[in-house]
């Protein structure tokens, strides 16, 4: 993680009785709650009623290594025990630490995890309570380390909810299908009703490739319309599932931007729809009439 500007905690503020307590602050926070003062560096800032200095403001773009829980402050971790005495940070059986490293240049990810597994078994053992089972102990010995890529963080989100938003995911397409499919019928009949018009203005020497681009058009418009539509209540809709999904003690905080991606993905689906309603326009108006026949003559005109 870059500051935006100050600096970072470093090793030695980690280190028992380092000379003082130092905090980073998320850029969000820095902007909430100090206006975007950057003479924020050196202000004492109070975490639990635990004095920290202030060293940098973290990156716009950074937000945290857990999807969905944004810090506001971070403190070095030898800072916990004043912060949320009476609980044993340092001598427990409990896993409360997730730990990220880089790969060497040349080191692959098999060979990492080989190298840690002896590590991880080592450290289960040593806090392995002294009443354990010797199979638990032997299962321990057993077991190995398991390396996944850091890119897009530590999600308990993904892990939690991966398989009930694909069904979700799969109810929406199966809604969205069944509504183009209404939309397309609905075009379909009012493209019937304007046989009569195109079959004049074919006669009268329209070029049928003019109708085509007017039914293609028209459709185009309607389905951009409604990617527009789409992308304003996307960010809202999204926020309000997650919220109604997931519901604990802190808010769930998502960056949900609108990046270039999405906006083409929006695009290509409203072409494809404009393209399929304005042909299938075009061949339920192609050489009908009214009453179904084909047309064999000039429409006929009545006084």
């Amino acid at each position: 993680m870059a500051a935006a500007f100050g600096r970072t905690i470093g090793p030695d503020d980690d280190r028992p009785g380092a000379p003082s307590n130092v905090a980073v602050l998320s850029h969000a926070y820095w902007e909430r709650a100090y206006a975007g003062d950057r003479g924020v560096l050196g202000k004492i800032i109070r975490v639990a009623n635990v004095p920290c200095t202030i060293i940098g403001v973290a990156g716009a773009e950074f937000f945290g290594v857990t999807v969905g829980d944004a810090a506001d402050v971070w403190v070095p971790i030898q800072l916990l025990p004043s912060i949320f005495p009476n609980q044993p940070w340092f001598d427990s059986h409990n896993h409360y630490l997730e730990v990220l490293g880089r790969l060497r240049p040349g080191v692959s990810v098999e060979r990492a995890a080989a190298a840690l597994t002896p590590i991880a078994i080592g450290i289960d053992l040593a806090f392995a309570r002294p009443n354990m089972p010797a199979w638990m102990r032997d299962e321990i010995g057993k077991q190995k380390m398991k390396l996944t890529p850091a890119a897009n963080g530590i999600s308990y989100l993904r892990a939690r909810f991966s398989k009930p938003l694909r069904v979700v995911f799969a109810m929406v397409g199966i809604g969205l299908l069944l509504a183009c499919i209404n939309v397309m019928g609905l075009g379909f009949a009012r493209a019937a009703g304007r046989r009569r018009e195109l079959s004049v203005r074919l006669a009268i020497g329209t070029r049928r490739a003019r109708i085509v681009r007017q039914l293609v058009t028209e459709a185009a418009v309607a389905a951009l319309a409604g990617g527009a539509l789409g992308l304003a209540i996307c960010r809202p809709a999204a926020l309000a599932l997650s919220s109604v999904i997931y519901q604990a003690e802190a808010p769930l905080s998502l960056d949900l931007p609108i990046d270039r991606g999405m906006l083409l993905f929006v695009l290509g689906v409203s072409m494809v729809a404009a393209l399929i309603c304005g042909v299938g326009a075009c061949a339920a108006c192609d050489g009908r009439e009214d009453g179904g026949q084909p047309a064999t003559g000039p429409p006929r005109v009545h006084a």
